[in-house]
């Protein structure tokens, strides 16, 4: 419990009980935590806001009228729970947490949103309210969709969240971006492709590596990846080359609600960006790591994996002596169909020269549960075989 009220907006917390204007810790340039502070009191003092105001991260680099937007809808939502504590008798809620629907709402909208298309009626209607009531110019674009066809297929959400979880992005010009997320960065890998273009190669490269650079941002965004961006563009000689992709790719990033900082071409020919991290990136939250290959993306092939278990046999025979309790004794091998149909094919010389030098029979079993790369070697009673 804490009598510190604080209610959080996009940009923005409101503390109604204090006039403080603070700055997020996150915010290290100190001219931009000056101008969101000048910014944060030329607002109050222009709306009658006598209340405490804090920037969040997400402010940083936002123009002042988002920032006056955000006073304005934080000081209406107190008003609204103010009217309401005079109107309810206590105990009684008088505000939660806003639902993820209306925080993506809140969130998202700004002057380029032109459509806000719903097909729950219920959630329309809380979603039509809350527009009504704290972001007033946005009301006549909330729209209830009521076509038969699904709202995700009407608008190839769907397939589009699908392209958005494969590393591999086609361009328009038949070239394609290869997009890969590791613990440390987002890497981003040109390549022409299929694009032959003209018989100038220095021009192919620069048209493909101009759509790559249109392309990225957008894709950042779709896939919500933050931290540090490698770009790996195919290198281009042309000085004047380099910096018309640059511009276009600042250009394509302007439009991002997440800030992204560029740098020029390095001397490698690569470009690092860096955009915020706002959330877990796409992938994150609508997947999981593989349980054949634990997140690695490649699992042993059917020759590694026999040529493991001849070791694994190997080794544990010249460590046991053939002792009257291990007399009548065989090994079996448990795997699955790929890695046995080898043993019995490719490497059935092998198999029979192992079973020679141990002086014990070796015997194969399928497993369907075992995956790529899975192997049991057991010691088992030796099977009595018809005469």
């Amino acid at each position: 419990l804490t009598a510190a009220l604080a209610i959080a907006s996009r940009y923005l917390v409101l503390m109604p009980f204090n006039e403080h204007i603070g700055i997020s810790q996150r915010i290290e340039e100190e001219s931009e935590r000056e101008r969101l502070r000048t910014a944060i009191a030329a607002v109050r003092e222009t709306q009658g806001v006598g209340m405490g105001i804090i920037a969040r991260t997400a402010s940083e680099g936002v123009e002042a009228a988002m920032i006056e937007a955000d006073v304005r809808g934080l000081a209406r939502l107190w008003d609204k729970v103010l009217e309401k504590k005079r109107q309810t008798q206590g105990p009684a809620l008088l505000y939660q947490e806003l639902p993820v629907h209306i925080r993506v709402i809140r969130d998202l909208s700004s002057p380029r949103l032109e459509h806000i298309r719903i097909d729950h009626v219920e959630t329309y209607q809380r979603v039509l309210d809350f527009v009504r009531d704290f972001l007033p110019e946005f009301q006549q674009r909330v729209h209830l969709y009521q076509e038969p066809r699904p709202l995700f297929e009407r608008y190839g959400v769907e397939d589009e969240l699908a392209r958005a979880l494969l590393p591999r992005v086609p361009l328009r010009s038949g070239g394609y971006l290869v997009i890969e997320q590791t613990e440390a960065m987002i890497t981003v890998d040109v390549n022409t492709g299929s694009f032959l273009g003209s018989d100038n190669l220095e021009e192919t490269v620069f048209r493909t590596n101009l759509e790559a650079a249109q392309t990225i941002p957008r894709q950042l965004r779709l896939r919500n990846l933050g931290g540090i961006i490698v770009v790996d563009f195919i290198d281009m000689r042309d000085e004047e080359h380099q910096r018309q992709v640059l511009r276009a790719l600042e250009k394509a990033a302007e439009n991002d609600p997440a800030r992204v900082r560029c740098d020029g071409f390095s001397a490698l020919g690569l470009v690092i960006l860096s955009r915020k991290r706002t959330r877990e990136s796409l992938a994150q939250q609508l997947c999981e790591p593989c349980a054949r290959c634990g997140g690695l993306g490649r699992v042993k092939t059917a020759e590694s994996t026999c040529i493991e278990a001849f070791r694994s046999i190997l080794q544990h025979a010249q460590g046991r002596s053939m002792d009257a309790a291990s007399q009548g004794m065989e090994y079996l091998i448990r795997a699955d169909g790929a890695v046995v149909d080898r043993l019995l094919d490719e490497d059935s010389a092998q198999l029979a020269g192992l079973a020679r030098t141990i002086g014990r029979a070796v015997r194969l079993q399928v497993e369907p549960s075992y995956g790529p790369g899975q192997f049991d070697i057991v010691l088992v009673q030796e099977m009595r075989r018809s005469p």
